[in-house]
Formats: C-alpha cells, structure tokens, sequence
C-alpha cells in the first residue's frame, strides 16, 4: 500500500504520514543498528511500549488532573501491541518527557550519527486539539523545541511523523542562546525528550501549551541518514509502484 501523503514543508525537516505502510517502514530501517546499548540513544532500536512507560512521565497540573497509561492493545501492530496513552480532560499544561542520562531517547545524537526521530500518533478523542511538538536538550540549560507540531486526523488510526535534526533554524530554543553551536551542543548532550502540546498559531515558549485532549504515542525510532543500500531500496520500490500505477 503506498503512503496516503507526504507533507514536506522543507528539505530540511521532514513530516512523514504513513498508515500502516510496512513496506516503506521495513525498507527505512534496513540499514540500521538493531542492537541494544543502555544508557543511550541507539539506532533503529523501536520503543514499542509493550514493556511499559520506557521512562516517560508527566507532571504538574497535568499530573494532578490527567493520566498516562500503557495500553495493552491497540497500537500500531494491532491487537496485542501496546502503546502510550495521554489523556487530559482539563484545559491544562500537557506534555510527557523523559528525563535522565540512563535511557534509549538521551545521549550523544551526534556521535551516533541520529538525524531525525520517527513516532506514530493516533487522536483518541473526536474533539481533540493536541498538536504534539518534539523538545530535546539539556535540562534547564539548553532546551529546543520543534517549530513544527503534529495533529493526527481523528478516526485515522495512527499515523507515523519525523522530524530531523539537522538544521537547527528548524527548531526553537526555550532554555539558553539559541545559536547554531548551542543546538549542537544540545545535540550532544541529551539528557530531556520530550513531547508536548504548542497550539499551531501560539509561539513556542518554555512552558508547554494548555489543552483538553487525548492522544496515543507508539514506534518511537531515531534513524541516520540512509545509507546507499538503503536509498537504492527506497528508490527501486517506488520505481515498481510507478510501473505498477503505469500498467493499471
């Protein structure tokens, strides 16, 4: 099945929409590291949630008023495959983050070499109003937040985004100067990541954005650029889908 759309705003920082398009997802990690290193960001490893909250947690308001629950069900893969889910039935702050130097979503991203990280959302609630923004960096001294927010359509199960890292214009600081070194520096020293709400049209700020609304996170991933195996895959599958729509 191939992609329902593509939403590419810029080159440089991707959004991709996929619904249940395993072709392309087997495809993009091919070339990717499989093997677990605790303590670190690790490529290609898939947070599915089917072991729990993998670190995540909220706090504040919202975790007086909402809940964070791990779902057995329901996720990307279906029945039996978990995921995460956010709810807040009040007009509040909402956000989940991570914190701490011993997980698979903190570390080094550069020297791992991670260009974008890859998640799949899905909107639980009709009138939801979430739109997910991706923060990361070092806590209380150096904290970006995405320029871009990610709204999954209602009664579209989920669908999968990315976003990439490697142009910093793309993302906005909240903690600290703001210079493209100081985005680097960020980069390599990962100890917050995070998802929160920042409504399309408000500026981003330090503090995440209130909202009432129910949203799903699952197939968390970081990727590296495409090696040429990789590309040349990509590249011949969508060759044989344009013969394929060719010949119908």
């Amino acid at each position: 099945m191939s992609p329902s759309s593509f939403l590419i705003p810029r080159p440089s920082v991707r959004i991709i929409f996929l619904l249940q398009n395993k072709l392309v997802r087997a495809l993009s990690i091919v070339a990717l590291s499989s093997s677990p290193a605790l303590g670190t960001v690790v490529l290609g490893q898939v947070e599915t949630f089917n072991g729990g909250t993998a670190g995540f947690g909220i706090g504040g308001v919202l975790a007086a008023n909402g809940t964070m629950v791990v779902q057995g069900s329901g996720g990307v893969d279906g029945a039996g495959d978990g995921f995460l889910s956010i709810t807040n039935p009040n007009f509040t702050q909402f956000a989940t983050r991570i914190i701490g130097a011993n997980t698979p979503f903190t570390g080094d991203f550069t020297a791992v070499g991670v260009d974008a990280v890859r998640f799949s959302l899905i909107s639980l609630n009709s009138n939801n109003a979430v739109n997910l923004r991706v923060g990361f960096g070092i806590q209380n001294s150096n904290f970006w937040v995405s320029n871009l927010s990610f709204n999954p359509i209602f009664g579209g199960g989920f669908q999968e985004f990315e976003v990439g890292f490697d142009d910093f214009t793309e993302w906005t600081p909240v903690i600290g100067g703001g210079t493209e070194a100081g985005f680097q520096a960020a980069l390599q020293n990962v100890n917050v990541f995070q998802f929160r709400h920042v409504d399309s049209a408000a500026p981003v700020i330090r503090a995440p954005g209130a909202v009432m609304g129910s949203v799903g996170i699952d197939n968390i991933v970081f990727v590296g650029v495409p090696e040429p195996t990789t590309s040349l895959l990509v590249a011949l599958s969508g060759l044989v889908l344009l013969h394929r729509r060719r010949v119908a």
